[in-house]
């Protein structure tokens, strides 16, 4: 890279920042700016004065972390300065080459614009559109995803403790015929009460069951309540506690249901989404937030660069006659692309024939354990995946 730049060491509320003509060239001394509109005008007031003295607008270049940097990208993009970010990893490495390796807080903005002048860095496209809309969606199913998970952990304890057996019952406890009646109960003795009709009725509100279903599942919730006893008294605080677990489960679902649908609408205005849906397995919620983690796949230069992004390149660590191979991946990289390429695997492992699913098996024949042939196939997957994205073609089995 050439030109100068304004180089950036960002932090949680503050960065530490300094201005460069060209590569060895500083200008002035390194300052501490607040995250506000007020620390933001020196960054204004630098790429002016850099702009004068060079008669060339400069760039910032920072470390991408996370939370910390987005207001500083999104102002320096709200003032048409571009913008480059660089690993952490990357300013570690060019720190512990030199001679005397320092890292201070006013050294840094000097060691991340090295980093910009070492290499060729693609410029952050200004942020806003379907692309950063779908990403921000998928991460925010993530967590709502990782929410869920831990009360439904908390939820089957307290059903082995209030209503025990009653997945033998209904098989699925969070099917909604259970889920019904325990929301409307919440412990057996309460349900041994009640009229079949009455229960029959809440199992159709809850389930919008047909009325025969209702009566069938009505006759069943009093068979177990005769046949069961709880671990608790109805009077127990838990009952109370699951009723709520119940409610907070179907609000939860609901609510990943409705990001769901807004991921495919907006999903369906990007070109490449057409294409990978014809990838095995990746037409659902797993394909969209695969789409989504990677975003422009053009500012990957080849498959290799999607898969290290992913961190699902192996290790290399070669010296004399030790070849290297054989290794763990470096799990570098963006663990949500990793894991949802994992499951695509997975997924298609059971249900598809497609050469990725071939691979796995060849994988596994060959000696691998069944996570290691998994692991191969997704770094497989997302190379196939590139190949889809890239030249916005459908998949074709082989």
């Amino acid at each position: 890279m050439k030109g100068p730049v304004i180089a950036l060491d960002v932090s949680k509320g503050s960065s530490h920042l300094r201005g460069f003509k060209s590569f060895g060239v500083p200008v002035g001394k390194t300052e501490r700016i607040h995250h506000s509109r007020e620390g933001f005008s020196v960054i204004r007031e630098i790429a002016e004065s850099l702009g004068k003295e060079t008669g060339e607008m400069p760039s910032v270049v920072l470390e991408s972390t996370g939370v910390y940097s987005a207001c500083v990208v999104r102002h320096c993009q709200s003032i048409n300065l571009a913008v480059y970010l660089i690993s952490p990893l990357a300013s570690a490495k060019m720190r512990k080459a030199e001679i005397r390796p320092t890292k201070t807080d006013a050294i840094d903005p000097s060691t991340i614009a090295k980093v910009f002048y070492s290499r060729e860095l693609r410029r952050l496209p200004v942020q806003g559109g379907a692309r950063d809309s779908l990403r921000e969606l998928s991460r925010i199913y993530g967590s709502e995803s990782e929410a869920l998970t831990e009360l439904k952990n908390r939820y089957r304890r307290l059903l082995d403790l209030i209503w025990p057996c009653l997945d033998e019952a209904w098989g699925d406890p969070f099917s909604s015929v259970p889920m019904a009646i325990v929301s409307k109960y919440g412990h057996p003795e309460i349900l041994a009460t009640k009229a079949k009709a009455q229960i029959a009725r809440a199992i159709s509100a809850g389930s919008f069951a047909s009325k025969a279903k209702s009566e069938s599942e009505a006759e069943k919730a009093k068979e177990y309540s005769k046949g069961h006893v709880s671990g608790v008294a109805a009077s127990s605080p838990y009952v109370a506690e699951i009723r709520a677990k119940a409610a907070e489960i179907r609000a939860k679902d609901a609510k990943l249901d409705s990001l769901r649908k807004e991921m495919e609408r907006i999903a369906d205005s990007i070109p490449e989404w057409r294409c990978l849906k014809t990838v095995p397995c990746c037409s659902g919620i797993s394909g969209l937030r695969i789409l989504a983690e990677i975003g422009d796949v053009h500012r990957f230069e080849t498959p290799d660069s999607l898969v290290a992004y992913a961190g699902l390149d192996p290790c290399v660590s070669q010296s004399g006659e030790i070849s290297g191979k054989g290794l763990s991946i470096t799990k570098k990289g963006n663990s949500v692309l990793r894991h949802q390429a994992y499951l695509v695997v997975k997924t298609m492992h059971q249900f598809s024939d497609c050469p990725i699913t071939g691979f796995y098996d060849k994988k596994k024949s060959s000696g691998l354990s069944d996570k290691a042939a998994a692991v191969a196939a997704s770094n497989k997957l997302l190379r196939v995946i590139y190949s889809v994205l890239s030249k916005r073609a459908e998949f074709v089995q082989q």
